[in-house]
């Protein structure tokens, strides 16, 4: 599944995504996040990419930290939300494949504060969903941990 980079652009520049929070839940509930519940949310993207959207967000509320973790299908590996950077590096481009990433947004993930990977193509998670979820799960879960490490260690640090 390919996007024309312009009209990809375009969409999320005005707003124009298929976005939603699939879960609600708390940073420590997502250190045993399960298959299932992770289900949901590639659901979310699958559904979305079949429909005709081209940037599909499906997004973890987090009831208790300021963390944001998203799956989000995307042309390069940057946030949505960098729509600006993302068209700088890509606007001389006809098409690119479309991709799905992971994205966690924390000041205590790393020192830049965002962490993003390749799940998949879209075409690929669309034909073997269920191939990608344990990776999903896991990934969700470490990054939470390692948030959650992260804000234990600043907090002793301050003692």
């Amino acid at each position: 599944m390919d996007a024309e980079v312009s009209t990809f652009i375009e969409e999320v520049k005005s707003g124009n995504t298929d976005s939603s929070d699939q879960l609600k839940m708390k940073l420590a509930e997502l250190l045993s996040i399960s298959d299932s519940q992770v289900k949901s949310m590639v659901d979310k993207i699958i559904s979305g990419l079949q429909s005709g959207k081209q940037a599909v967000i499906s997004a973890i509320n987090l009831t208790d930290d300021d963390s944001m973790f998203r799956l989000e299908s995307n042309l390069i590996n940057l946030p949505l939300d960098e729509i600006d950077r993302i068209d700088k590096m890509i606007s001389d481009q006809d098409s690119l494949p479309i991709n799905v990433y992971l994205v966690v947004t924390s000041e205590n993930v790393n020192r830049s504060g965002l962490r993003i990977d390749k799940v998949a193509s879209a075409d690929d998670l669309i034909n073997d969903p269920d191939n990608y979820l344990e990776f999903i799960t896991k990934w969700i879960s470490e990054k939470a941990e390692q948030i959650t490490e992260n804000k234990s260690q600043a907090k002793n640090e301050k003692k």
